[in-house]
Formats: structure tokens, C-alpha cells, sequence
């Protein structure tokens, strides 16, 4: 109703400027009308109307160029906890704790936002499986690539019992296999077993995995 009787006004603001008594001026060989009150209420509507648009798009914007929700804890022990860090629009996923040809990471939250991706970094060549447990209490949401970097090709294992979520623009760049599991860990040659709901009892082996 409003944007109607804006068109409205747009067209008739000149004839009530005159029956108004609002004079034109001359200003540099042109004419400037003293604008009426539903001219002024369209211009204030025309300037809400693009800071609003204006605040959508930055807010979009700022959603893309956010950073993923990577949290590592603080099960692995002092000196074998993950690291994240953020190089532009990618998490670098660096320390855990290395068992031979094992490497295990542990997050309180793992999440890889549109746009975005999430690279675990190999160490040594010598990792053939890298082991990601999620011990918080919200499923993970894959929403970016996820992948891994280095001189070899491991298996990546993802371990959130509370769910795994992968949208339709979700990515792999994994060398080897990937498995993706909500089980509450992976049991290693039956001896021990890297747990998400009971981390404090895992047991770190260099073993390859066999249970769930």
C-alpha cells in the first residue's frame, strides 16, 4: 500500500508543491522543488529498504567467510592435543597423538562450514590411518570439503555417536578410505579401543582398526 501511493506521489507531489504554495528556486540553471511530506516518507523508505538489503548481503556474506567450528578438548594429554588452525577459507588440523602408523585427534565440536574446508595435515609418511573422535554433545555438521594433506595416503575415520550430518555441497579429498561412524568407537585388534563417549578409557594402539 505504501510503495503504491509512493508512485502515487511521484507523479502528483508537483501539483500539491503548487496548490502547497512550496516555490521553485532556480540552483545553477535548474530547478529544486522543496519536496512534499510523501516524497520525504519515500525517500526514507527507499533508504530502510537498501541498508536492509544491504545488512542481508554483509550477513551472507560474513556466513560464507566464517570459520568452521573445529574445537579440539584436552583428552589426548598435554602435547598430543589437535590444533586448529586457520589459513583463509581452510582449517589446518595439525598434532594429535601419533602411534606409529596411527594418528588419533580429539574435538569437543567438528564442524566444516559452506564454503570452506577442513585438512588434516600428515606428519610423517609413515600415518596410514588418522582417527577423529567428537566427544561433545552435538552431531557434526559437513557442510565443506574434508580432507587430508601430506606424503601418504591415509584412511580418515570420523567418530561422532551423536550424529553425522553431510550437505549437498560437502566434499572429500581423502587419499585413502573414509569411514564416517556413529558407533561410540572403534575397537583396535580387540585389545583396545579409541572411544568418543568414554575417552577417558581409550587406549591408544598402533594396530589397524577392526570393530565398531
Amino acid at each position: 500500500m505504501i510503495q503504491k501511493r509512493c508512485i502515487e506521489s511521484l507523479l502528483s507531489c508537483r501539483e500539491d508543491d503548487r496548490n502547497s504554495g512550496h516555490l521553485s528556486q532556480p540552483l545553477r540553471g535548474k530547478t529544486l522543488h522543496k519536496p512534499c511530506s510523501w516524497q520525504r516518507r519515500c525517500w526514507q523508505l527507499a533508504i530502510a529498504l537498501l541498508v536492509g538489503i544491504s545488512g542481508v548481503v554483509f550477513s551472507l556474506g560474513n556466513r560464507v567467510l566464517a570459520q568452521s567450528n573445529i574445537v579440539p578438548d584436552d583428552t589426548l594429554g598435554a602435547g598430543e592435543n589437535s590444533v586448529v588452525e586457520s589459513v583463509g577459507l581452510i582449517e589446518e588440523i595439525k598434532g594429535g597423538a601419533q602411534r606409529g602408523q596411527n594418528l588419533f585427534h580429539s574435538f569437543l565440536e567438528f564442524n566444516v562450514d559452506v564454503g570452506r574446508e577442513a585438512n588434516f595435515l600428515i606428519p610423517v609418511p609413515a600415518i596410514q590411518n588418522i582417527f577423529a573422535r567428537v566427544t561433545g554433545a552435538n552431531p557434526s555438521e559437513i557442510l565443506g570439503t574434508l580432507g587430508t594433506v601430506g606424503d601418504s595416503q591415509p584412511n580418515l575415520f570420523l567418530i561422532n555417536p551423536n550424529g553425522i550430518i553431510f550437505g549437498e555441497d560437502s566434499q572429500l579429498n581423502v587419499g585413502g578410505s573414509f569411514v564416517a561412524t556413529t558407533a561410540n568407537g572403534i575397537g583396535l585388534d580387540n585389545t583396545g579401543r579409541f572411544s568418543a563417549s568414554e575417552p577417558d578409557s581409550s587406549n591408544l594402539l598402533n594396530i589397524n582398526p577392526d570393530v565398531f
